[in-house]
């Protein structure tokens, strides 16, 4: 989504690629990651691409920022749901769940009336009520939320896709793997699990709104204007008809064309949208 923003904070920030992104939109942009690493690339890439006004901080999801109040929040996270910590740009530290409810909790305590957070993530979802997982998961926010589920997956087809770097080097293990996640899902009673993109915002003087769309397809481009569009339609009451504590009955709806950004980190230069960026990617394991 598009600025002009107060002060713009990437969640997660990695090696600070949506950081420069969002420089030009913000007077001030911040990005956070517990891993001191990529954080030490950032602040190279920085350099190396005139990201003068970024500032990059150690810590836990939005704790770096103290008591500060921000307009806009994107969010990278660890969002694999896994039975595994041993990958930290995968798995994290603590299970994905939490993590997001973290995550979540956080954008409630840090954002500005009016402000927006975006970020990937996993739910555990039922196929015949896709929007309750996410509906409960941001109940007690009170913000505003839009979740767009862009796939549901199996555990079997969730574990496969997710340690598929081992299939080919140590087949065995491929499979021991792929089986010990089946069953720490099956001990949880998750039978499906969702990939998509949560949006929240700070309501002004009213209820928060509740909506969740199913995607037709993959991400394909930029849909910040789309969801800038549904996000002035929900403050009009129009597009919104499921409320927190109320009842859904389906309160889904299907998407065409819902997309993020497309990121391609795999060499020396960078292209995100129209800009060009010399970069330094950190590598921590496959994925």
């Amino acid at each position: 989504m598009s600025g002009p923003f107060r002060h713009a904070v990437y969640m997660g920030c990695g090696s600070g690629v949506l950081a420069l992104e969002m420089a030009p939109e913000a007077a001030q942009v911040s990005g956070t990651d517990i891993n001191p690493r990529p954080l030490a690339l950032a602040r190279i890439n920085a350099a190396m691409n005139g990201g003068g006004r970024v500032r990059f901080l150690e810590g836990s999801l939005l704790d770096p920022l103290g008591d500060a109040t921000v307009d806009q929040i994107v969010g990278n996270l660890p969002f694999v749901m896994s039975p595994d910590q041993s990958l930290i740009y995968r798995d994290g530290e603590r299970p994905a769940a939490q993590l997001l409810r973290e995550a979540i909790a956080g954008a409630s305590r840090h954002l500005s009336p009016g402000g927006v957070a975006q970020m990937l993530c996993n739910w555990a979802s039922d196929p015949a009520e896709l929007a309750a997982e996410p509906q409960r998961l941001v109940a007690q926010s009170g913000l505003d939320a839009i979740a767009i589920s862009y796939s549901n997956r199996t555990p079997r087809e969730h574990a496969k896709n997710w340690n598929q770097s081992l299939a080919n080097s140590n087949p065995q293990e491929f499979e021991r793997v792929s089986d010990r996640w089946q069953e720490w899902f099956a001990a949880q009673n998750i039978n499906s699990i969702a990939f998509g993109y949560l949006t929240l915002r700070r309501p002004i003087a009213r209820a928060p709104s509740f909506r969740h769309f199913s995607a037709a397809s993959w991400p394909v481009g930029n849909a910040g204007r789309h969801v800038a569009r549904l996000l002035r339609e929900m403050s009009g009451r129009s597009v919104c008809n499921a409320r927190y504590g109320g009842s859904t009955s389906d309160g889904s709806c299907s998407l065409s064309d819902q997309s993020a950004r497309k990121r391609n980190l795999s060499g020396s230069c960078l292209v995100v949208g129209a800009r060009r960026f010399n970069w330094l990617a950190a590598r921590s394991g496959p994925g």
